[in-house]
């Protein structure tokens, strides 16, 4: 069989075709401010969740840190508040601006979790619902006794 290129598109029997002014019409048009301030609003919530992000991995990493160089947990905690309490006013607010933020991404990732865990339960329910539906019944044999 042989093929023939006439440099033609095959489209489908029902696809219509548009010009790029009626893409227009079909697209939405031009960017209008409700678009923006949604954009502007999921960036300012995705910015703060990566700080929060970077703030949780850092704070956790020092602590962690903090108490394998102190041998325990108490020297280490003791160490961590040393460090806190010789901070200056600008970095304790700014400290705590990151914790705040580092809080939001903690809470943010034990809700997905949970979400993620009852997706699972269900899927596993319903799993098993349709295993249980679906399995034959053993025709018992005359004279056999299933106990």
């Amino acid at each position: 069989m042989e093929l023939i290129h006439e440099n033609r598109i095959l489209l489908p029997a029902n696809c219509a075709l548009l010009t790029e002014e009626e893409m227009v019409y079909v697209d939405g048009g031009a960017i209008t401010a409700q678009d923006v301030a949604t954009f502007a609003g999921n960036f300012v919530r995705n910015a703060l969740y990566m700080i929060g992000s970077i703030g949780f991995s850092v704070g956790l990493g020092f602590v962690s840190s903090s108490i394998q160089g102190a041998g325990s947990f108490a020297g280490g905690m003791s160490a961590v508040g040393a460090a806190i309490g010789a901070l200056n006013s600008a970095q304790l607010a700014t400290l705590a601006g990151l914790g705040v933020l580092a809080s939001f991404y903690f809470v943010g990732q034990v809700i997905q979790m949970i979400g993620l865990v009852q997706v699972i339960a269900s899927a596993a329910v319903q799993f098993y619902q349709q295993i249980t539906q679906q399995t034959p019944q053993q025709p018992q044999q005359p004279g056999l006794v299933v106990a």
